[in-house]
């Protein structure tokens, strides 16, 4: 498992992610 996977589930933002929508955390900011 990597780090996003712990963070996913924890955030509104996951859910685009699993869509991907956001390719990683880095895109967010």
């Amino acid at each position: 498992m990597t780090a996003e996977s712990e963070w996913v589930p924890r955030t509104k933002l996951g859910r685009l992610v699993l869509e991907g929508k956001i390719v990683s955390i880095e895109e967010v900011f």
